[in-house]
């Protein structure tokens, strides 16, 4: 027991496990005391995570901003839409003289013959190549253009099977004829188009006078680069009637069309169909 004084109070404990259960709670008390509450910690681990996700945050704004940085700059723009759609009009002006040559060639034998399949072949487009989905202001002209790459795939499915008529032993001249007349039509649509596409992506140019001038040059490329190739020289033979109420007839080009026909005719290669075997008629249908 202890003794009460004059300076102090004496705190009376009336056994020894008394006194370790007082200090031992002191001691806790302490401990308690000298470290971080559970919301203490819980608050630290919310700002960390706060500026976790900040920092995740920018680094995807970045990424975001030089993905549509790079996008941008990969757009194709309006003066390079029209000069992919100038080389494709070129194409389809190609097209119009060797399907012309064909035509040609088909009557003088009868249709007893058919063009070499990469003659056929070579008419084709594949939409993909035009990398429509990069224009720029695609949106502004979507539907047009996405009208214009099902025509094109269309149409690259019948030349499959108008190849398949042309060579076909079976089937009549009238069935091959109209074959014909069909991509002769297929192609001034086509070439028509562009002409719309051309005053869809800049609503001031004159696109027929633009389709010609290009045209025009380009012939005069072509007559250079087949300098050493024979001409026909019996063009006063052809029969350029088809042409009055096509495409390219309209945009006055019936000196660069004879004259293409002319370096062309000797170039297209014409097969011999097979003989049908004895017996076997010719279909009309």
């Amino acid at each position: 027991m202890m003794q009460e004084t004059a300076d102090t109070v004496v705190v009376k404990f009336t056994n020894q496990e008394e006194v370790n259960s007082k200090i031992f709670e002191l001691i806790y008390q302490i401990r308690s005391n000298t470290i971080p509450t559970d919301l203490t910690q819980t608050d630290l681990d919310e700002y960390a995570n706060l500026i976790l996700a900040g920092v995740a945050a920018i680094g995807t704004l970045l990424t975001a901003y030089f993905v549509w940085k790079e996008y941008k700059q990969d757009l194709i723009d309006k003066s390079i839409q029209t000069g992919i759609f100038k080389d494709l009009l070129r194409h389809y002006y190609r097209n119009f003289i060797v399907l012309k040559v064909i035509e040609i060639k088909l009557k003088k034998d009868n249709f007893n013959s058919y063009p070499s399949e990469e003659h056929f072949l070579k008419f084709k487009t594949l939409p993909e190549e035009l990398r429509i989905i990069k224009f720029k202001g695609l949106s502004n002209n979507y539907d047009q253009l996405h009208s214009f790459e099902l025509i094109l795939r269309n149409v690259n499915i019948e030349i499959d099977v108008y190849l398949m008529h042309l060579k076909d032993p079976h089937l009549t001249k009238e069935i091959k004829e109209e074959d014909i007349m069909t991509l002769y039509f297929k192609f001034s649509l086509i070439s028509y188009k562009i002409l719309d596409l051309f005053a869809g992506i800049d609503k001031k140019v004159d696109s027929k006078k633009l389709a010609s001038d290009h045209l025009k040059n380009e012939s005069i490329k072509n007559q250079a680069s087949k300098k050493s190739k024979t001409p026909y020289t019996h063009i006063e033979e052809i029969d350029l009637s088809i042409t009055d109420s096509y495409f390219f007839k309209e945009l006055e080009l019936t000196s660069e069309i004879e004259t293409d026909l002319s370096l062309e005719y000797n170039i297209v290669r014409m097969i011999p169909l097979p003989k049908l075997p004895q017996g076997e008629a010719i279909k009309s249908d």
